[in-house]
């Protein structure tokens, strides 16, 4: 989790420990040539802010505008999330592939590449049963990767007569639809919604193969917290099993 901090009209964020300072100007320069060139009527995302030195980063902080809104907490958002992942994921399609991917080891970074095959599933004893349950289902699929925010469910803000704002870009190359998964698989396991979301989403392209892959990284998250940083998070797994229950339905359908 990133320090931040808000003064007047800017936030600014200290980048993640994993990170060193070089990997964080390169991330968060890519991620200022996209967001502020990314224009849209239908939402808003905040401009990367230069420091008066010329530096994207300084002494390990960098700096966004603010944007006004707040997070729906509501029990009937899901719709309306979801709706608007689709939205701004559709504006994401033209941009190339950031060049830094490959090179990234946090936590998540490391999560993602497992639950796609490209890193080898070794786990903690106490993810194993869940985890080999969605890896005996999963299958090949043949979507097209894109530029996608991979964490999206808790970083849009809305606010009254103002299009949603997307926080806290995290850059993955996944299909679009994997992104969506993520959403639905965090409103499921954190966010107290019922079974009924998936009917949200069962005209998208093989849903259920990235709403398996989405709670395979989730897991291993968990996984890899642990390992990297020596947290205390193995425990978060048992928030997890009635999702994984199921996703194992859905998918063998």
């Amino acid at each position: 989790m990133h320090l931040v901090y808000r003064a007047g009209p800017i936030v600014l964020k200290r980048i993640d420990q994993d990170e060193t300072i070089a990997q964080g100007t390169e991330e968060i320069a890519w991620v200022a040539s996209v967001l502020n060139l990314l224009r849209s009527e239908r939402f808003r995302v905040p401009h990367v802010l230069v420091a008066a030195s010329g530096d994207w980063i300084v002494e390990g902080w960098y700096a966004q505008e603010w944007v006004e809104g707040e997070r729906d907490t509501s029990s009937s958002r899901w719709p309306k999330l979801i709706a608007f992942c689709k939205v701004f994921h559709e504006a994401l399609k033209e941009i190339p592939r950031p060049p830094f991917l490959d090179r990234r080891t946090d936590p998540w970074s490391a999560a993602d590449h497992i639950a796609w095959g490209e890193l080898p599933p070794v786990c903690y004893p106490e993810l194993q049963i869940p985890v080999e349950k969605l890896l005996t289902l999963l299958r090949p699929i043949a979507l097209a990767s894109q530029l996608i925010h991979g964490d999206f469910t808790g970083n849009v803000l809305f606010a009254e007569h103002l299009p949603p704002a997307v926080i806290d870009f995290s850059p993955y190359w996944r299909p679009a639809e994997f992104a969506l998964a993520v959403v639905v698989v965090d409103a499921l396991v954190w966010g107290g919604a019922d079974a009924s979301i998936l009917d949200m989403v069962n005209d998208v392209r093989d849903i259920a193969q990235m709403l398996v892959r989405a709670e395979l990284r989730r897991l291993f998250e968990i996984d890899r917290h642990h390992r990297q940083r020596g947290r205390e998070t193995l425990g978060q797994v048992r928030s997890h099993l009635d999702t994984v229950d199921l996703l194992c339905e859905l998918a063998r359908a």
